[in-house]
């Protein structure tokens, strides 16, 4: 997302950050993770369509169909088959949490813990204690570090105040970043929209805004400097 990004702050080196672009996602591609690959993809169209006039969104749009058509051609009836294989990442027969079938009884498990504590819920991170971690694997038949859930994570840790405060600081940030990039049409405004973007597409289907990784680390801190950084 940042080299694409870069590619409009810097105009004369556009090529370059597509590249590493097109090579980040490749790399993406090889952890077989359809989370973050989807979220990502979804990501970048969403800024493409934000940044790109009509004639050019039609003429691929066009050539998209196109594509497509002739691949319905070349492969007849195994085009669905082969285009399911595509999405899974070849991870269609894997019985793990990449699976959303095994992720909605999981939630559901998750949703009954909640029922006890719904307003402030467990306390900040406290939720997966060694017991519940046991017991949920059992129930599951696979091993469950956490609820795979982002928004189900925060109303585990913080309960249904917790998630609603949470809710309105992500919007009121994506509301004040879009219309500051409307009105500047600073690509780097817009780098600050579609991570946020980004990471509620994410939250989804991953816990990732208490991971200490680097995606949170920076939406963290688009969001820190958004408060205490006048626009």
């Amino acid at each position: 997302i940042a080299p694409s990004t870069l590619a409009s702050l810097e105009p004369r080196r556009r090529r370059w950050f597509q590249l590493l672009t097109a090579i980040g996602l490749g790399f993406l591609l090889l952890t077989k993770s359809r989370t973050a690959f989807g979220s990502t993809v979804a990501t970048l169209i969403i800024s493409w369509l934000l940044t790109t006039d009509l004639k050019h969104k039609f003429i691929s749009a066009l050539a998209l169909g196109i594509v497509a058509c002739g691949l319905g051609m070349i492969f007849g009836d195994h085009a669905v088959t082969r285009l399911t294989g595509a999405v899974l990442l070849g991870r269609g027969d894997e019985v793990t949490s990449g699976s959303l079938s095994n992720r909605w009884p999981l939630w559901q498990e998750c949703l009954e813990y909640l029922t006890q504590r719904p307003l402030l819920g467990y306390g900040f991170d406290t939720f997966w204690t060694p017991q519940h971690i046991y017991t949920i694997s059992k129930h599951q038949g696979w091993g469950v570090p956490h609820s795979h859930n982002g928004y189900l994570e925060i109303m585990l840790s913080l309960g249904a105040i917790g998630l609603i405060v949470y809710l309105v600081m992500l919007s009121s940030y994506l509301k004040a970043t879009f219309i500051n990039w409307l009105v500047l049409k600073d690509p780097a405004r817009l780098y600050g929209f579609v991570m946020i973007v980004w990471l509620c597409l994410e939250m989804n289907l991953e816990k990732v805004h208490l991971t200490p990784a680097f995606p949170s680390f920076i939406c963290n801190l688009l969001i820190a400097r958004a408060a205490f950084v006048q626009p």
